[in-house]
């Protein structure tokens, strides 16, 4: 899905994707293994990712 696309090339290395959820990502940091809830905002009328 494009959102976890997105969510790989600008996060960095150190989030690592855990699972897709319905509006977004939950992630896990790497290093310390802190999980987020991930979930990326759309502008309005627009296609592109605002964060």
């Amino acid at each position: 899905m494009y959102v976890a696309a997105a969510f790989r090339q600008t996060a960095g290395e150190a989030w690592q994707i855990v699972e897709e959820a319905p509006f977004g990502l939950i992630v896990t940091h790497g290093a310390d293994g802190l999980r987020a809830s991930h979930t990326p905002l759309l502008r309005e009328g627009e296609n592109a990712l605002v964060g």
